[in-house]
């Protein structure tokens, strides 16, 4: 994984292996710090 290829001002899509990496990553962190339901109140509901 290499952080010398990316540019804000340049974006990119990712590399497979770091697409996996920030799947991971987004994963754990939602399930440890789930969203607020009231936050939410009157959207619909999407599954990936």
């Amino acid at each position: 994984m290499s952080h010398g290829d990316y540019s804000l001002y340049e974006p990119r899509e990712m590399m497979p292996e770091n697409k996996e990496h920030f799947g991971r990553a987004m994963r754990q962190f939602i399930s440890a710090h789930p969203f607020s339901p009231t936050l939410f109140v009157g959207t619909a509901e999407q599954t990936p």
